[in-house]
């Protein structure tokens, strides 16, 4: 996470959001998931703007976030936390999800569910730091163009932050079956000589 640990603002035309105090010095695997949550909060802003403007960096954004979600949940071990640790975090993330929105069938409902107090009541957690996040993005970045550029450069840091994990056997298995995108970022990053430079 070198590269998102040296991102100690953000800087958005416009306007400056301070968001060191969150997500950005956790590790690898609770800094995806806020950050997915919070991308999460702002794609179920989004659907009832339907704002055409944005498209690509709406796309990239959430085709990101989802991608990570899915190394977390299905690959861990692709990730720079200890694969073990990082599916323990998801498990207590989704139970949580799964408490707080059972029965919330409806995107606009869950958007609401997610933005009442009732998350706000589990300090400290993933899930709360993630909506915490997403609540700040929608009100400092009210320009959905802006927020969804944002998102985009964020989605990119982070990819590229976690993909040179600490154990390249994972890497070099997958490689030798056709390979993650994640695992070709990191073939190409080895290459650059980008990996030795964070050692």
């Amino acid at each position: 996470m070198a590269l998102l640990l040296a991102l100690p603002w953000l800087v958005v035309p416009g306007s400056t959001l301070a968001l060191e105090w969150l997500s950005l010095r956790e590790g690898g695997t609770n800094t995806v998931l806020q950050w997915h949550i919070a991308t999460c909060l702002c794609e179920m802003q989004h659907e009832s703007l339907k704002k055409p403007a944005c498209a690509a960096a709406y796309d990239i954004s959430v085709t990101l976030s989802r991608y990570c979600r899915y190394l977390v949940a299905f690959l861990p071990e692709l990730l720079p936390d200890h694969d073990m640790d990082t599916g323990a975090i998801f498990c207590e993330v989704l139970q949580e999800a799964n408490v707080l929105l059972a029965g919330v069938a409806s995107t606009p409902e869950r958007f609401h569910v997610l933005k009442s107090g009732r998350v706000q009541k589990k300090m400290g957690t993933i899930l709360t730091s993630g909506v915490t996040l997403g609540e700040l993005l929608i009100e400092k970045i009210s320009e959905p163009t802006q927020r969804w550029m944002v998102l985009k450069n964020i989605w990119e840091l982070v990819v590229i932050s976690v993909a040179p994990s600490g154990d390249a056997k994972h890497h070099v298995e997958r490689l030798a079956r056709g390979g993650e995108f994640i695992t070709h970022l990191w073939a190409l990053l080895s290459h650059a000589g980008v990996l030795d430079q964070q050692a």
